[in-house]
């Protein structure tokens, strides 16, 4: 890549996802920009020069130890192949491009990072999280619900649905709960799954954990209708909505023979 090639894709990128660094950084060093600028917006990282200059004391080890830096990342970092930047045979820089909308996070040495101006810094534990949650690694449901305990959850939700899915490897239920995002951790906390499922109470925890049925007289809306409020675990929510779908809709009953057929009007 030359240099007005490599000028025109760092000027493209901005100011705020470039980094330079020397060319004798080390792998650990060019992998901790690398996870920061992958748990941001993407980037480059620079090695050496940003400008034509002298050429590189010896540009095959600083490729290599950006190479080493990727696959140090947790999970390795999937990029475009660093390239040199200046004359051939005599690069000047090495470039690493960080794709931007990767779907990992990325950590080295176990920690999550970001860039924080000059420098970076670990993500905090909410930042972590709604990064995690933003990428997909984690789901929201799968989220332990703050001050929720496993008190709040209905036993007998619980029973009856371990019923009906069977439990042939004999698991404890929380174990059980807990493979199926129900629970998290070993205190058995519910999750936003738990609570919908099976909480005794669960628009206390979740805002709008409702289904609002509504029948209007006509084809469009008007002060005359059926509403219902249909609240409580989403198994009698789901139960309760069909219910309202059903009484709430004309029925055509044909006579075939001794059998009567009721056909729904949807």
């Amino acid at each position: 890549m030359d240099w007005h090639e490599a000028h025109g894709l760092l000027s493209s990128m901005g100011a705020d996802h470039v980094v330079t660094l020397p060319q004798a950084a080390t792998p650990r060093r060019i992998a901790e920009w690398a996870a920061a600028l992958a748990n941001g917006e993407g980037g480059a990282v620079v090695l050496g020069a940003t400008s034509p200059s002298c050429p590189l004391e010896d540009g095959a080890a600083v490729l290599e130890r950006a190479l080493d830096a990727l696959l140090m990342c947790e999970p390795a970092l999937v990029a475009p192949v660093p390239v040199f930047v200046g004359k051939e045979g005599a690069p000047e820089a090495v470039l690493v491009q960080i794709p931007a909308g990767l779907r990992h996070v990325y950590a080295v040495d176990g920690r999550y990072l970001v860039r924080a101006g000059a420098r970076v810094a670990p993500l905090s534990s909410l930042a972590l999280k709604q990064l995690l949650v933003a990428r997909g690694q984690v789901s929201y449901d799968a989220e332990p619900l703050p001050g929720a305990s496993y008190d709040d959850l209905d036993g007998e939700a619980i029973a009856a649905y371990l019923a009906r899915i069977g439990n042939p490897r004999g698991l404890p239920v929380n174990e059980l709960l807990r493979q199926r995002g129900c629970l998290y951790g070993a205190e058995a906390r519910p999750t936003v799954a738990g609570v919908l499922l099976f909480g005794r109470q669960p628009d206390r925890w979740v805002r709008s954990s409702e289904i609002l049925a509504v029948r209007y007289a006509g084809q469009r809306m008007s002060d005359r209708f059926v509403r219902e409020d249909i609240r409580g675990p989403l198994p009698e929510q789901i139960r309760r909505a069909v219910a309202f779908a059903l009484g709430n809709m004309r029925r055509a009953v044909e006579l075939s023979g001794v059998e009567r057929l009721e056909t729904t009007e949807y």
